[in-house]
């Protein structure tokens, strides 16, 4: 495979080495090794020649391209752009990492949460802190988002209330010491970007007009880089503006 890369490159050293032979051998004894039986084969040498070059110029551009890209991406703190449909696992991350940290509106990235499987693993999980911010159903924000902008596959707002009731109970099920450690907060903005962080490792997507976060690329970036410190913003100024998952069962009188 690397052989059938290299072949335009191959192809330009040696045709141009045998049209650079060709004129020493023509100027020292007037020979033209390149007629044959009354044939002027140095036309084709120069056309194959000719491609040959510029298909290595492309390629050579091309890789000046992505290496631009990589070193842009690695000034900026982006790791990779991961396709919408590859998974982050967050159970993964919870049994690897310390602290995890989570922004999105309907909580599709928590569903996982409520398996038991899982609540098992949270009820014994004494190391790592969880931090889930989701939007509050009834908020105007919130509202809007889902009545002008969802895709129409959208489950709606009364998904974001089951999945806050679900965290709750799973909230319950703890000891005191493992429940401090799962904190749910809930905010009234609409952020256009959802964030994902275990340690050092902050996940993002953009929240597209009649889109789901799922449809949009994943971008993978490192905390205490330009755009990890930019997330980093971006989710603590919606949890200075969220509430406790306690205050707002209290305020809107929801039954668990």
């Amino acid at each position: 495979m690397e052989t059938l890369e290299r072949l335009p490159d191959i192809l330009t050293i040696v045709l141009a080495s045998g049209l650079l032979i060709q004129e020493v051998i023509h100027r020292i004894s007037g020979i033209d090794i390149l007629i044959i039986q009354n044939k002027d084969w140095k036309e084709v040498v120069v056309s194959i020649l000719v491609v040959a070059l510029v298909i290595t110029l492309l390629k050579r551009l091309k890789n000046i391209d992505n290496k631009f890209d990589k070193v842009i991406g690695n000034h900026l703190g982006i790791v990779e752009v991961l396709n919408p449909h590859e998974n982050v696992n967050l159970v993964d991350l919870i049994m690897s990492n310390k602290a995890i940290k989570i922004l999105t509106l309907s909580g599709s990235t928590t569903a996982r949460l409520g398996d038991d499987n899982v609540k098992d693993m949270l009820k014994n999980n004494k190391k790592t802190s969880i931090q889930i911010l989701l939007g509050n159903p009834y908020s105007d924000a919130i509202k809007n988002r889902y009545d002008s902008d969802e895709p129409d596959t959208c489950t709606g707002i009364g998904g974001i209330s089951n999945k806050l009731i679900m965290l709750q109970r799973i909230k319950n099920s703890l000891t005191p010491a493992i429940a401090k450690k799962l904190d749910v907060r809930v905010f009234d903005n609409y952020p256009t970007i959802s964030v994902l962080q275990a340690d050092k490792d902050i996940y993002s997507s953009v929240y597209a007009y009649r889109l789901r976060g799922t449809d949009c690329p994943i971008v993978h970036a490192e905390k205490d880089t330009p755009y990890g410190d930019f997330l980093t913003k971006h989710y603590d100024g919606v949890c200075d503006a969220s509430m406790p998952l306690e205050q707002w069962i209290i305020k809107y009188n929801v039954k668990i």
